[in-house]
């Protein structure tokens, strides 16, 4: 069995991740398993729910995402990734090694407030407050943008780079740590 690829859905909360996400399933002609930010954080008590172990379970979602690759299947991952956490630093140390399609998901401010809105189950603003923190903000092999396009649109287009997936180098990212710093490369 050889390994699997990981698309990185990379976006703020109501930029169609998940939507994506599951179209990419629907379309995708081999197994295509989808881990969510969102799915690890609710398996934490509501009474645990604080930074840190938000990031553990981050960490171990990568780590999930790992094991899945090397047992030889394609996981689609629906994650929020931002500066102030580290996330990033997770994903570049779990997934080290393994095809990754980075896809920066983005839709106008107002749809992101229009879908908080209809969603309910977030609150409001959190998406626009999350732009400003979103990491990386540049070097994705890919953005879509999910209220200019369906998704099944952005699910063909994505499926069809995923051969292009190169193995993930962390020498050829972004640093954290500079961004944190305030220097931004891409």
């Amino acid at each position: 069995m050889g390994g699997g690829k990981v698309i990185l859905l990379n976006g703020v909360s109501g930029s169609g991740k998940t939507t994506l996400a599951r179209e990419l399933q629907k379309q995708s002609e081999e197994l295509l398993f989808r881990v969510s930010v969102d799915d690890f954080c609710h398996m934490l008590p509501a009474k645990s729910m604080c930074m840190t172990n938000i990031e553990r379970g981050i960490d171990v979602m990568f780590r999930t995402v790992r094991t899945i690759c090397e047992s030889g299947f394609s996981v689609v991952v629906d994650a929020v990734i931002l500066a102030h956490m580290n996330a990033w630093n997770a994903l570049m140390e779990h997934l080290d090694g393994i095809p990754v399609l980075l896809v920066r998901v983005q839709c106008p401010s107002g749809e992101l407030l229009r879908r908080e809105t209809q969603r309910g189950d977030r609150s409001m603003g959190q998406g626009e407050a999350q732009l400003a923190w979103l990491f990386p903000g540049a070097g994705y092999e890919l953005v879509v943008d999910t209220f200019e396009r369906p998704c099944e649109e952005c699910s063909v287009r994505i499926l069809a780079e995923l051969d292009s997936a190169r193995p993930l180098d962390p020498r050829g990212y972004p640093s954290l740590e500079r961004a944190r710093e305030g220097v931004h490369s891409s």
